[in-house]
């Protein structure tokens, strides 16, 4: 194992974390499934060599799909040329730019800040903050709830403990906590959100 390995090159081949046995090993793959029925695969691998990771968005008609590293997006969707069950072939990804603003979420779209109100301090050359950063930055200042809240934060964090004690208990699955206790059913898209309180 990767960790074993590292331990050993830092420390020696006698020390604890180079020889005892690690059960969520150098890697773990989480199965996350909806209420809606919506299934998410979760990789978490930082101890391996590898490049950054790629993406997959799969849908019922039509698959995203990134290859990191600035390496681009390409899509497939249903009907496209080349589409057969039996066979497809990398020639039939198609460069997400020729269909990007078609499909662009609204959200993105309105997001054009003038200069002036972009946030500040991003670096790295680009002229806008993401947009993610803007709408949390302007929830706070305008004293409003925030697209990601504290019920998100609970629950994407409450992922690590309980794939423990899923490994732990031999992949079992294990209910995910309620922490809205049925809020979630009635709290407002993001989309609904964004028209009630975008300015401008």
């Amino acid at each position: 194992m990767m960790m074993n390995r590292y331990a050993e090159q830092l420390y020696g081949p006698d020390n604890y974390y180079a020889t005892r046995e690690f059960k969520l090993g150098d890697a773990n793959v989480t199965l996350l499934r909806t209420v809606n029925g919506k299934l998410y695969t979760l990789h978490h691998d930082t101890h391996t060599p590898h490049p950054r990771e790629f993406q997959r968005l799969q849908g019922t008609k039509g698959v995203l799909f990134s290859l990191g590293q600035g390496m681009g997006y390409f899509m497939h969707l249903e009907g496209m040329a080349g589409d057969h069950w039996e066979r497809i072939a990398i020639d039939h990804w198609a460069p997400l730019d020729r269909s990007f603003e078609q499909y662009r979420h609204p959200l993105e779209k309105a997001y054009a800040p003038e200069p002036r109100q972009a946030l500040r301090g991003y670096g790295g050359g680009a002229r806008f903050a993401p947009l993610f950063w803007h709408r949390l930055v302007a929830a706070l200042a305008e004293k409003r709830v925030t697209d990601f809240d504290v019920y998100d934060s609970v629950t994407s964090s409450a992922i690590i403990p309980l794939t423990e004690i899923s490994v732990a208990r031999k992949d079992e699955p294990i209910d995910f906590p309620d922490f809205t206790r049925g809020k979630w059913k009635t709290r407002p898209r993001i989309e609904e959100a964004f028209r009630k309180n975008h300015k401008g």
